[in-house]
């Protein structure tokens, strides 16, 4: 016969074992098991007597173990930090309008729920509401994933719930790649001479992201050679380029 107490759920990670909770006024605290055992009512009653279960948050604040909470913490770590400013201003979009949104038929904004309950469900849920707008979901998607797998690294949850969820197909064939008569076409409008000119001939004999293109200069040219950094991912994983200037670039 299967014993029910007041207030406990069971959850299972990802290796199959059932962990028991205290859930209760928006909070999840982990109880030693099995079901029943002393070890079990102890954890039990002191969660139950402990006043941060009673104490209503205020209005505002961070509540500890919310999905809200979580994200606020990977914002304070290494690993956002060593994002570009231009991705974590990015990041933080997403992850403020995930916590501030209310799901359909629901009341609570999703930043104020247990973040140890999002299931992989939750967030197809969220995606498929996304779904006239695919890149966006697939965006949120990904950077889910980055605060759960935040959240292993720190010991605070033992599974990634954003693992594994499908992304949207985005229905477009990307950008047109230029054909040689399409080149040819704008060097004959904009001649040798002209900025429009000169980032056609920086992107066609570089090959490089517009982001690195905007910010050459003099600075980085030595002997006949382009000598730079690459702008994405500098902070964590340098890239130092070398390219040969050819005489159609330096013309």
């Amino acid at each position: 016969m299967k014993i029910r107490v007041k207030y406990v759920v069971e959850d299972v990670d990802r290796h199959g074992n059932v962990r028991l909770y205290l859930r209760k006024d928006g909070r999840k605290v982990r109880l030693r098991g099995p079901l029943g055992s002393p070890d079990f009512w102890t954890d039990y009653h002191a969660a139950l007597a402990s006043p941060a279960l009673d104490a209503a948050p205020k209005p505002g604040a961070l509540v500890k173990g919310s999905i809200r909470w979580l994200v606020a913490e990977y914002f304070k770590s290494s690993m956002f930090k060593e994002l570009d400013p231009k991705t974590q201003a990015t990041r933080r979009g997403i992850l403020e309008r995930f916590c501030e949104n209310v799901p359909e038929g629901d009341t609570t904004p999703d930043g104020v729920k247990p973040f140890a309950e999002m299931l992989s469900r939750h967030i197809r849920k969220r995606r498929d509401a996304m779904s006239d707008r695919p890149e966006a979901a697939n965006g949120m998607v990904k950077v889910l994933r980055q605060v759960f797998k935040y959240a292993i690294r720190y010991d605070l949850i033992d599974r990634n719930p954003a693992d594994g969820i499908e992304l949207l197909k985005s229905g477009s064939d990307g950008y047109h790649s230029w054909t040689l008569a399409e080149i040819q076409k704008f060097e004959e409008k904009h001649p040798v001479g002209t900025t429009a000119r000169l980032a056609l001939a920086l992107a066609l004999y570089t090959g490089q992201r517009r982001g690195d293109l905007v910010q050459f200069g003099k600075q980085h040219v030595r002997d006949e050679w382009l000598i730079f950094t690459q702008n994405k991912g500098r902070n964590r994983h340098p890239i130092r380029l070398e390219l040969p200037i050819i005489p159609a670039l330096r013309q």
